[in-house]
């Protein structure tokens, strides 16, 4: 069996499908067309892994095979397709990686072309992103007959994004290649069981058609522009198909289909690679990011978490001092560590757990703390692989200078930090201003994801920092004071006015100041939030506060979400009732300063009692201190990139 698409179509085949015919030119035969001495001089090229140098020794040698006479009809059209040794594979599909040639009549430069796709650059870092031996790459080539269809499309056996019950087809008029690269209108149909259960009737304006010896975007006949691409019939054909398949494949595939004058043709099916197999079970939860993601989000809020966690851990992973060859076994993983279903974010714990398969000790104890962090009850067990001692502690070797750094020099990744993030902000706020045209706004959305998720890796290892001290303090504090150590704990954590979520409350308890000092104002704000000369200073403090902490809301982290900038109306009913409680900032600061004391000096009295445990508390808890200072102040730098995501956004 021909692996790739080769192999895929003869599976296709031997189903019974209606496959256009085609012929497989094995790699080997490729090779044994050219001058064997410049196939040498490339086999020595690809262990250096040199691009360049790699590209210009596969040109030489390609330019020196003679493809042979292969018997094909000289009055048909063919497809060229490539079939890598990997391509299309349930974890890999090298999606447009390489060449495909459409509506041939020069097969032996189409042969060339395609199998030199092999040695361009971008498959070379596709696989060293991967960790794969891109030296064991073969090309196989596929050469089948045109079908120049009348409609063509898409069908997805399950939703790529996690919605396994329901199968959605996209189907417009003409090639399939319109479809694939988004030239051609296209109606979309979302099937649950046997069921159209929803239709998205597109107008359809443009279709690709080949004629006169090239590929045309022509307009869509005006009768059929606003009808259904597919009639009931041919949907029911294509589920047939897609339950064929089913019985015989243990991935979730998505079938390339055409019809010409009312034949089905099954052109491509591969594995959807965002999806595990069928026979693995994947656990769910929304128990503890349901906090921050509640109710219905958009698939937009979802699309973006699901882009930063996956460029956040790998970003991390490498931090912290793993190689790409150290992890590349969950790099799959990492692709999706939530789902979505029905507007619903969730944890796809199976993959959350095998990021702790890295740590080289102690896996299965993560796995209990991570899912005691979110308060799920999960009694699913990672398979950590086998690795001798002298891999672990090697693995150790590899990471330990990055906590022992972070440990010692937290202060200065925090500063450095900092500083990174307050230069991107203004920039990222000066550039969504001036931003124009919807390219200039989707460029300024790329680059500003890019760089904040190049630059977040620190705050994420301060998380992992911070929770660690902290419940090594906090149960030590339970040891020193078992009756109310917790409690007197969390005492001593509330005095910190350098806390970016202390400054943002102590600014509210002043505005809440001038409003008690003025009951005209108090009236005023009642039933008005329009600025009014008469209160200039108010309202000067105001914008001060919105422009420092108005990226604030209840649920800040989901871009559907108003700011508390967009939506004053929040802040000043709370200004109000802060006023009519007679809120004061010295007060408010006296009374955190007080029961920090307090907490301080039953501290002190038990040292007496549990010396170690309050040598070791007090040498931790300022660093622990410094650690969740930074975490609430990074957090407060999520807002704000929020903050202009949402801005250009509305903006596109």
């Amino acid at each position: 069996m021909f692996k790739g698409k080769a192999g895929s179509l003869q599976f296709l085949k031997s189903l019974g499908f209606k496959v256009p015919e085609f012929i497989v030119i094995k790699h080997d035969d490729v090779v044994s067309w050219g001058d064997q001495n410049k196939y040498a001089e490339l086999i020595d090229a690809l262990s250096k892994k040199n691009a360049n140098l790699i590209l210009g020794k596969a040109e030489t040698f390609i330019h020196s095979v003679q493809v042979p006479d292969l018997k094909l009809s000289t009055d048909k059209y063919y497809a060229v397709r490539s079939s890598a040794s990997l391509e299309d594979s349930p974890d890999h599909s090298f999606a447009g990686i390489f060449e495909t040639k459409l509506f041939v009549t020069k097969i032996p430069e189409a042969i060339q072309e395609v199998w030199l796709s092999l040695f361009q650059a971008k498959a070379l870092h596709y696989c060293l992103d991967r960790n794969l031996p891109w030296s064991h790459l073969r090309m196989d080539i596929v050469i089948q007959e045109m079908v120049n269809g009348d409609k063509s499309g898409v069908l997805f056996q399950a939703d790529p994004l996690g919605k396994i019950g329901e199968q959605i087809i996209v189907a417009g008029y003409g090639l399939g290649q319109g479809i694939v690269d988004e030239e051609t209108d296209t109606d979309r149909y979302i099937i649950e069981g046997v069921e159209i259960k929803e239709s998205d009737i597109a107008e359809k304006h443009t279709y690709l058609a080949y004629e006169h010896g090239e590929i045309l975007k022509n307009a869509v006949p005006t009768e059929k522009s606003k009808i259904s691409v597919l009639s009931q019939s041919e949907i029911e054909k294509l589920l047939t198909v897609s339950v064929i398949l089913s019985t015989h494949t243990d991935h979730f595939m998505d079938v390339e289909f055409t019809f010409m004058n009312n034949e089905l043709y099954v052109l491509q099916a591969r594995p959807i690679t965002t999806l595990p197999s069928k026979k693995q079970i994947h656990i769910f939860d929304n128990s503890n990011i349901a906090e921050n993601y509640p109710g219905f989000s958009t698939p937009l809020t979802y699309t973006g978490l699901a882009r930063g966690y996956t460029t956040n851990f790998k970003n991390l992973i490498r931090f912290v001092g793993y190689t790409d060859e150290d992890w590349a076994y969950v790099n799959n993983h990492l692709n999706q560590l939530v789902g979505y279903w029905g507007g619903q974010i969730y944890y796809n714990l199976n993959n959350w757990y095998s990021v702790y398969t890295l740590l080289p000790f102690g896996g299965e104890k993560a796995v209990a703390s991570f899912n005691e962090m979110v308060g799920i009850n999960s009694e699913s067990m990672i398979k950590v692989p086998h690795r001798s001692t002298l891999k672990k502690l090697r693995l150790l070797s590899k990471i330990l200078p990055t906590f022992l750094s972070f440990h010692f020099n937290a202060s200065s990744h925090h500063k450095r930090y900092k500083s990174q993030f307050k230069d991107l902000y203004l920039r990222f706020q000066k550039e969504a201003e001036e931003a124009k045209s919807a390219f200039e706004i989707l460029h300024v959305v790329d680059q500003l994801d890019n760089e904040y998720l190049s630059i977040i890796k620190v705050p994420l290892f301060n998380d992992f920092f911070s929770s660690v001290l902290n419940s090594t303090c906090r149960k030590l504090a339970k040891d020193i004071i078992p009756e109310n150590g917790e409690q007197l704990y969390n005492d001593l954590l509330s005095n910190r006015e350098d806390l970016e979520s202390s400054r943002a409350i102590y600014s509210l308890i002043e505005l809440s100041e001038l409003i008690q000092k003025d009951p005209a104002l108090e009236k005023y704000l009642e039933t008005s939030i329009e600025p009014d000369p008469r209160f200039e200073k108010f309202f000067i403090a105001l914008k001060a506060h919105f422009d420092r902490f108005g990226d604030r809301s209840q649920w800040e982290m989901k871009l559907e979400m108003p700011t508390a900038r967009e939506n004053p109306e929040i802040t000043i009913k709370l200004l109000l009732e802060y006023a009519r409680a007679k809120m004061s900032r010295e007060e408010q600061r006296q009374k955190e300063k007080d029961k920090s004391e307090k907490a301080r000096k039953e501290f002190s009295k038990a040292k007496f009692k549990k010396p170690f445990a309050s040598f070791l508390f007090w040498l931790l808890f300022s660093k622990c201190t410094d650690a969740l200072a930074f975490r609430e102040d990074s957090r407060f730098d999520r807002v704000r990139f929020k903050g202009v995501s949402r801005k250009l956004v509305l903006k596109l």
